[in-house]
């Protein structure tokens, strides 16, 4: 146990930095409960992972339909209601955009979003012909949720999978202070979720063919990277998934229209403009 009573611990996963923090109600060795959640990130990053053949998404992938486990299933109706809560700015078939917006090289071919077809009954999944599914945009948060339950019972948790964050508060412990990126306040957070997004924090590519910076967040209408006024998009809620893909969707739709949106989905929105400008709806939404 520290000194402080806050036990910590960080790896790399997921293709980002992963911790997981602890302030146990019982002074007993925490070692265990910080390796059952890394255990729950690994085992997500292994059924979702577009980096490893023999995650359940590269297998679907590459197939095109199949039959899939329940869990699998019931995250795949998420990224598809996301898709259409966000009007498209959030999109689960957005794996080939991101090639072309860096990653795999360029390519000239108008990009067209896929579509997902889902049997509830049969556990069925078809990916329409062209479509490949990453689910980058929120399973991330969707980690840290389950992580996050998975040793709620030992004490206050906070696990942050990159820039998304799912904590759980216990009785008679303080809100969890969270640092935010660029001019954006500190939060203290007490149970639910913080979601981040910033563009240009990292690049695929020096440059695309015109000249533009190649940036990590992708309009999914265009296939382009994103090209708005959000240079930080911060959203808080009762789960990491949905403020994943919201603070996604709000650096692709702008300050204006991301605030209008996340307001009639009742999503708390926090935004720093590139020109340094706060703005936020936190008053008027409700999650």
């Amino acid at each position: 146990m520290s000194d402080d009573g806050l036990e910590r611990s960080t790896r790399e996963l997921m293709g980002t930095t992963a911790t997981v923090l602890l302030r146990p109600l019982v002074p007993d060795d925490p070692a265990d409960h910080l390796a059952t959640a890394f255990a729950e990130l690994e085992r997500v990053d292994r059924m979702v992972s577009r980096f490893l053949r023999t995650s359940a998404v590269q297998q679907l992938n590459a197939a095109g339909s199949g039959v899939v486990d329940e869990e699998l299933l019931e995250l795949l109706q998420g990224a598809m209601r996301l898709r259409r809560e966000t009007d498209g700015a959030f999109d689960p078939t957005i794996h080939d955009a991101l090639a072309r917006g860096g990653r795999s090289g360029p390519s000239t071919s108008r990009w067209v979003p896929g579509d997902v077809r889902v049997d509830p009954v049969g556990r069925h999944v078809t990916l329409t012909p062209g479509t490949k599914l990453d689910l980058g945009a929120m399973v991330k948060g969707w980690a840290a949720d389950r992580a996050c339950s998975r040793i709620a019972a030992a004490g206050s948790v906070l696990v942050q999978v990159g820039n998304d964050i799912a904590t759980y508060v216990a009785p008679g412990h303080d809100p969890w202070p969270v640092g935010l990126p660029g001019r954006l306040p500190t939060l203290d957070v007490g149970t639910g979720a913080v979601g981040i997004s910033s563009q240009g924090e990292r690049k695929w590519a020096r440059s695309g063919a015109d000249g533009s910076d190649r940036r990590h967040v992708i309009d999914p209408r265009t296939g382009l990277p994103a090209q708005s006024d959000v240079r930080h998009a911060v959203t808080t809620g009762s789960r990491a998934a949905r403020c994943d893909a919201w603070a996604t969707a709000a650096v692709v739709l702008g300050s204006d229209a991301a605030i209008v949106a996340a307001t009639q989905a009742g999503i708390a929105l926090l935004l720093e403009r590139v020109d340094g400008s706060l703005a936020t709806n936190a008053e008027r939404a409700s999650s």
